[in-house]
Order: C-alpha cells, then sequence, then structure tokens
C-alpha cells in the first residue's frame, strides 16, 4: 500500500515512542543514582577502614609488647644435647633410636621452648619478629635502629642453629671418647683427651649464654619502642 501514512498511527506510534524514551531516561538516571550511592558507600566502608588501621596496629602492638615482655631470657646451655651418662659406669647411656646412638635429656615441653627466647626449637623469635616489623609500620617509616635490630634478631636466630648442630656433635664426641676409654684404667692422655671434649662443650655454653644475653637486651629495645610509641600516641 502508497501513499501518507494514517494520522492516527503516526499519532499512536510518535506517543508509544515518547512514553518508552521517558521510562529509559527514567530508568537510566535511577540506575546512576544507584551507582553513585554505592560507590559512596564503599567510598564510606574504606575510609572507616582506612580510619580503622591506626587502632588495630596499636591494638596488635600491644598485644606483641606484653607478649614478647613474658617470654623467658634463660641461659639454658642447651642441655638438651646433652648425653645422659650411666651414674654405676660413668658411660653414655645408648639409645638405638638416636641419630648418634647416645641417650640425651631431650627437649623441654612445648609449652616452656615457646616462651624461651634463646632455645633453638622455638617460636618465641618469629613474635618478636613479628613485633619489629609491626613497630615498623606503625611509625610509618624504617627507622635505621628498626632496621638493625632486624638484622640483629635474624643474625642470633641463624647462630642459634648452628650453634645447636655443634653443641649436639661436641656431645657425640664427648660421649665416644668416654665409652672407649677404661674409666677404671685411664691413661693420663686420655683423660686429657676427655678433659679436652669437655672444654669443648663448655665453650660452646658459654658462647650460647652470650647469644642469650644479647637477645633478652634486643627484647628489652624492643620493649621501649613500643612503649614509647604508644605513649606518644595516648
Amino acid at each position: 500500500m502508497t501513499g501518507r501514512p494514517c494520522p492516527i498511527f503516526t499519532l499512536t506510534f510518535c506517543q508509544h515512542l515518547d512514553a518508552a524514551g521517558r521510562a529509559s531516561i527514567r530508568a537510566s538516571a535511577n540506575a546512576a543514582r544507584h551507582v553513585r550511592s554505592q560507590g559512596s558507600h564503599r567510598g564510606g566502608k574504606r575510609d572507616r577502614k582506612k580510619k580503622m588501621e591506626p587502632h588495630k596496629r596499636l591494638h596488635k602492638l600491644r598485644c606483641l609488647r606484653d607478649e614478647i615482655a613474658a617470654m623467658r631470657v634463660v641461659k639454658c646451655r642447651m642441655s638438651h644435647e646433652q648425653v645422659v651418662m650411666d651414674d654405676a659406669s660413668g658411660l653414655p647411656k645408648t639409645c638405638r633410636f638416636a641419630e648418634s646412638g647416645y641417650r640425651r635429656i631431650g627437649l623441654c615441653a612445648p609449652e616452656v621452648r615457646a616462651k624461651s627466647l634463646g632455645c633453638s626449637h622455638t617460636s618465641a623469635r618469629i613474635t618478636l619478629q613479628d613485633a619489629i616489623s609491626a613497630l615498623g609500620s606503625s611509625n610509618g617509616e624504617q627507622a635505621p635502629d628498626l632496621s638493625q635490630m632486624r638484622d640483629e634478631l635474624v643474625w642470633l636466630d641463624n647462630a642459634i642453629h648452628l650453634l645447636d648442630h655443634r653443641k649436639g656433635e661436641a656431645e657425640k664426641q664427648f660421649a665416644e671418647i668416654c665409652e672407649q676409654s677404661n674409666q677404671c684404667d685411664r691413661s693420663a692422655n686420655e683423660q686429657c683427651t676427655i678433659n679436652a671434649a669437655g672444654e669443648a662443650i663448655g665453650e660452646l655454653e658459654a658462647l650460647h649464654d652470650t647469644y642469650v644475653e644479647r637477645i633478652g637486651t634486643l627484647r628489652n629495645r624492643v620493649v621501649a619502642e613500643i612503649d614509647e610509641l604508644l605513649g606518644e600516641q595516648a
């Protein structure tokens, strides 16, 4: 069919488009307001989170401070590596389950080791490391003294682990020397060898004492730094 379209059809069609357009505009406006509202809501959450972060950091710092302050700084001399000697024979007690073949005094209870900073089998130094890291985060900068404390802790941790192996080997050598000699009829040379092996163990134990003193000093420094920071924030 040709010719001009019906005026009534044209008017109805235009009115339909106008209504649809108005509905579309209203829908778009509502969507835009929803997006702005959601963005504002999320922004508010982020702002509140940012405001809470310093409070959470300080709370964590207080908890770490109390935890490391309660830790033990004990000169245990790594006694867990010591070989058990038989009172009657004076010879080392053997143990077929042990790698060295000798019975050792053994480790302290887990709850004791967990609070002993100088122990070679402890997680206490990890907590001290966490305190140093939290202290740096709360300060907002990496101060030279914090870097020095972190380096000192890493060095002491490695030194204590290495010393543990040396102590274990020295105790084994001492036990072997004692086992090979006759307690009732030892020569002067044998006794000198035994004495030298015992002195070597004593030197390692004294070295562990110095490590314990150093880590105790480090712990006190960290506590003092935290106290100073908390005092400034009070």
